[in-house]
């Protein structure tokens, strides 16, 4: 219940301290989201479609930390957090991912998307979408962007 409140607390001082205007690159009419400072859910993981199942209590999303260069989120059953860098030319490095020890039946997923995480090399943002790849390759992972009124 203490790390509940602990996210909570974190999430609200983010929304709070992270919404500041700029200008934003525009899709197809649309601005382009933030990479930091956005919350990202998790849309595809290595080509598969991720679906709610009614086992799945909160969404697997994962957040980027400007001020802090910290990468925080949920996998599926546990929180991560990580640190991460980021260039003028969409390279992303994600290291040093932590993850809490909650006991869970099925971790394939949160595996599968640990990995992704440290392997990305860069980053796409198309819109309201986010795509992490290794290289030219296929994005290993896509997101959307989701935003609290």
């Amino acid at each position: 219940m203490k790390q509940l409140q602990w996210m909570v607390m974190l999430f609200t001082v983010a929304l709070v301290f992270g919404c500041k205007p700029k200008q934003k690159a525009v899709t197809d009419g649309y601005a382009n989201a933030d990479l930091e400072g956005t919350y990202w859910k998790l849309v595809e993981l290595n080509g598969q479609q991720i679906r709610p199942t009614p086992d799945n209590r909160r969404e697997i999303h994962i957040q980027f930390r400007k001020e802090s260069a910290k990468l925080e989120g949920f996998a599926g059953c546990n929180t991560i957090a990580g640190q991460y860098t980021v260039d003028e030319d969409n390279r992303l490095r994600i290291s040093s991912i932590l993850s809490t020890r909650m006991a869970c039946d099925d971790l394939d997923l949160e595996t599968a998307l640990i990995k992704v995480l440290e392997t990305a090399e860069n980053y796409t943002i198309k819109g309201y979408g986010l795509s992490l790849s290794k290289g030219r390759l296929a994005p290993l992972a896509k997101f959307k962007a989701v935003y609290f009124h």
